[in-house]
């Protein structure tokens, strides 16, 4: 089982087929819901499901709605915040011409979105 933890009493956990997530941004949620066979929410705001094939293997978040969403598969990404974007296909870009691994920009993910949303409150 795997939890990870946001502001303002978000957070996501999952095991290998079921998820259980509060307050996460939308566009994460609706990723969670395309890849699952069976979801529903509770009155209390909780959200669930069941994954249709692969569990993600790391998932990060921040309040502003960007998110990193990565499974053994592929991996999704949504920055809200333009320059952020920018920097991301740069290094992605980068990569594609053996620049960065995969794992080096996994790790990354984390700190853009921290970072993005400093950039965001003071843009």
């Amino acid at each position: 089982m795997r939890v990870q933890f946001g502001r303002d009493d978000s957070f996501l956990a999952w095991t290998s087929c079921l998820w259980i997530c509060h307050n996460i941004p939308i566009a994460l949620k609706e990723v969670l819901i395309e890849e699952s066979t069976q979801h529903g929410q509770s009155h209390e705001g909780l959200a669930k499901g069941l994954f249709k094939y692969n569990s993600p293997s790391h998932v990060s978040w921040h309040e502003n709605g960007s998110y990193y969403y990565q499974t053994d598969e592929g991996h999704r990404w949504n920055f809200q915040s333009s320059i952020t974007q920018k920097g991301w296909n740069t290094l992605w870009h980068n990569h594609q011409e053996n620049s960065f691994t995969v794992r080096e920009l996994k790790s990354l993910a984390v700190s853009i979105i921290s970072f993005a949303g400093c950039i965001s409150l003071g843009s």
